[in-house]
């Protein structure tokens, strides 16, 4: 079982320690797996700080009955209860959702962390608001954002046109064919070719305004 670790039956319907169902756990191999899931964020009011702030402190008031683990886990808590009211900003704000991999509802109760572990199959879960990521989907996503702007920086290079070039050029949404660079850069210094006309590149095979053109100096 994901959520407690126990072994079970593979044709039980739920856990017999922790109750989880079987048909919810999804045994999807992280290596190949890509997926995400959306979130939502829910901060914490001052009255719901106080509440939880009171619970940690009786907590930890419990557990220092409990020899040597509680007199060093009760005053942590105590203190915790103490802190807990006077969170705010990020620290207040618990972003919920379902875990990409077995679809649980989970929650990070850190913001500002840029990941965390799921509480029931303890697989990594990468923090992109409004999504939780599976480590091979952020991969992915990174992976494309790099080749954008790499492509995209390509585009801009290619925009600028050769000086032994021709280029094709419509005039007032009239193909006038190609001319050379050297005349292309007099009419639109004369104005004879406005920048709302169109050059078409070779390399998008497409039209595109005569205002993204970039032609070398005379």
């Amino acid at each position: 079982c994901p959520d407690c670790n126990r072994e079970i039956s593979s044709e039980a319907k739920s856990c017999p320690n922790c109750g989880l169902p079987t048909k919810r756990i999804k045994r999807i191999s992280p290596s190949t797996i890509e997926n995400r899931t959306r979130f939502t964020e829910e901060k914490m009011g001052l009255a719901q700080r106080i509440a939880t702030g009171i619970v940690t402190i009786f907590i930890g008031i419990a557990v220092l009955i409990i020899p040597v683990i509680g007199w060093i886990a009760g005053p942590i808590l105590i203190l915790g209860g103490l802190i807990v009211p006077l969170m705010g900003g990020t620290s207040s704000i618990t972003q919920k959702g379902t875990c990409p991999y077995c679809t649980l509802q989970v929650s990070n109760f850190n913001a500002a962390a840029e990941s965390f572990s799921c509480s029931h199959c303890k697989q990594p879960l990468i923090v992109r608001p409004p999504h939780f990521y599976t480590v091979a989907a952020a991969h992915s996503s990174s992976s494309n954002e790099a080749e954008a702007s790499t492509a995209s920086a390509a585009a801009t290079q290619r925009e600028f046109i050769p000086p032994e070039s021709t280029v094709r050029i419509a005039k007032s949404g009239e193909d006038i064919g190609e001319h050379p660079v050297s005349k292309i850069r007099d009419w639109i210094t004369s104005g004879f070719v406005s920048e709302d006309d169109f050059f078409w590149d070779l390399n998008v095979n497409q039209w595109r305004s005569v205002r993204e053109l970039k032609l070398p100096s005379a």
